[in-house]
């Protein structure tokens, strides 16, 4: 198995909802599931998007011969604080209906958004069956508006973070990841229902843990 430590630079704000309070608020980290999927668009050649579907099918991720950890912080700050009127864009997409309607409407629908800053670094690796040629950037965020710069690291991380939905979900890795982290200082974080952050786990734990999960390319 192949295996390359990455460095990530945000070359503008990151935005996407992770808690909810008076407003919408992202976490400092890059998921492993965004990451993948952004990797496979770039690698493989004509890949679109797949078809609408009510419910992602994560286990797709499998079959595609890699795997993009968490990308974790190195340095971030966040961005201030903004107000977002809703009667006009949804996620960053304008809402040409909405636009139409908010003249009959007698209240505006405000809420606030924070989002982690340009310039943020983080830091994750790429598992692989097969030699890959890593991109120099990726699209995440809302709406895909996200650049990130990738640059390959020579020195591995102290520490990795994995996804346990992911190696629930998409691997049926979770014996396995009990089993080996048990000697691990870990600290493990409930995000959202498919983010549940395992931090601080060795990249060797991490390698073993990947190891067998990643099935032949299939693109």
């Amino acid at each position: 198995m192949h295996v390359y430590t990455i460095e990530l630079t945000l070359l503008n704000h990151l935005f996407y909802n992770t808690e909810n309070s008076n407003g919408v608020y992202t976490a400092p980290f890059i998921g492993d599931l965004a990451l993948t999927y952004a990797l496979r668009k770039v690698l493989v050649e004509n890949w679109e998007t797949p078809e609408y579907r009510r419910k992602p099918f994560y286990q797709e991720i499998k079959d595609w011969g890699f795997y993009v950890s968490v990308a974790s912080p190195v340095d971030y700050t966040y961005t201030e604080v903004y107000t977002r009127n809703t009667l006009f864009n949804v996620d960053g997409f304008v809402n040409t209906d909405a636009i139409t309607k908010s003249s009959k409407s007698p209240f505006v629908s405000l809420f606030y958004t924070q989002g982690v800053a340009v310039g943020s670094v983080f830091e994750c690796q790429v598992f692989s069956r097969e030699p890959l040629e890593i991109p120099s950037v990726l699209r995440v965020g809302n709406g895909r508006e996200t650049l990130i710069s990738l640059r390959e690291k020579s020195q591995k991380p102290d520490t990795l973070w994995l996804n346990i939905f992911t190696q629930k979900e998409v691997f049926n890795n979770l014996g396995k990841v009990a089993d080996l982290i048990q000697d691990e200082p870990y600290e493990k974080a409930y995000v959202l229902e498919q983010y549940v952050l395992l931090k601080y786990i060795s990249p060797d734990t991490a390698i073993k843990i990947m190891e067998d999960s990643l099935q032949p390319v299939n693109s």
